[in-house]
């Protein structure tokens, strides 16, 4: 569960004489305060996306949980490729990739050892509530917020298993009709193309129904504590983006590297770079 720390609730009571664990230092970092209730789950019968719930629990709850951590097969990719590598205090094999090592791993993939920062959320979400539906009923308004939790909650962690984006792209934030993840610069350009592509799919190619994003290129001492806020702004700029005929606001773009571009015009700047799947 996550909230912003502007609008935080008290979620469950916590002994202030009990030490604070490292994990929840990381998301108090970009922004986020992090409540984990295992007695609440087990009464809601939450559950993760692998669980057969349909015996045994009368309700549950997608969550992306699956962060990239250190393999057999990787740490010999990277010892292979850096002579000098070890492992820091704290890391082991099994053990959660640190979000700097996403730097080496790009540069060992592409010879730029950058990070990756990667912010998306669906456009005129208020609208498409509002008037979107065709005879709204508490019904119908319920089934459309489920099936973008679906998405975002529950399929994203299909996309980030799989073979060309396991253990190089780290979820911060994944709920609701957003997402805010962290990783390998090179991954990450691929990552906004194909969660763009899925999105489209998803919703039947709706032309009113569309993602904007921000996307930086960031050194890995970049200071942690600004990557949230700067990610936000980018996105609040790329969801701003105007027609240049009419002035009128369009959205569905991207903000990379200060500069506000359609999905296409994205697509065609990297055809030199790399090969990202063709957005629709």
């Amino acid at each position: 569960l996550h909230y912003p720390l502007r609008r935080q609730r008290q979620m469950c009571i916590r002994d202030s004489n009990l030490p604070r664990p490292a994990w929840e230092k990381i998301f108090r970092k970009f922004g986020y305060q992090v409540s984990l209730r295992p007695e609440s789950f087990e009464q809601q019968g939450s559950l993760y996306n692998n669980t057969d719930f349909s015996k045994n629990y009368s309700s549950f709850r997608f969550a992306v949980k699956d962060v990239p951590k250190w393999t057999n097969s990787l740490i010999t990719l990277v010892k292979k490729e850096k002579d000098d590598f070890s492992f820091e205090e704290g890391e082991a094999n099994g053990s959660i990739i640190p979000w700097k090592r996403f730097a080496e791993l790009a540069e060992i993939e592409c010879s730029t050892s950058k990070i990756g920062v990667l912010k998306m959320d669906i456009d005129n979400l208020g609208k498409i509530f509002q008037g979107g539906i065709q005879k709204p009923t508490i019904g119908r308004v319920a089934y459309l917020s489920r099936s973008i939790k679906w998405f975002f909650e529950g399929y994203m962690n299909s996309l980030l298993q799989s073979e060309k984006f396991k253990d190089r792209i780290y979820p911060i934030f994944s709920g609701g009709d957003d997402f805010f993840v962290v990783g390998s610069w090179n991954k990450i350009f691929d990552f906004a193309f194909e969660v763009r592509n899925e999105f489209s799919e998803y919703v039947c190619q709706h032309p009113g129904i569309t993602l904007s994003a921000s996307l930086l290129i960031i050194s890995e001492s970049y200071p942690i504590t600004q990557i949230a806020r700067l990610a936000e702004e980018r996105l609040e700029e790329a969801k701003n983006r105007r027609d240049v005929k009419t002035n009128a606001k369009i959205k569905n773009g991207v903000s990379v590297f200060d500069t506000v571009l359609s999905w296409d015009d994205f697509y065609l700047s990297l055809i030199h770079i790399s090969e990202p799947t063709r957005p629709y």
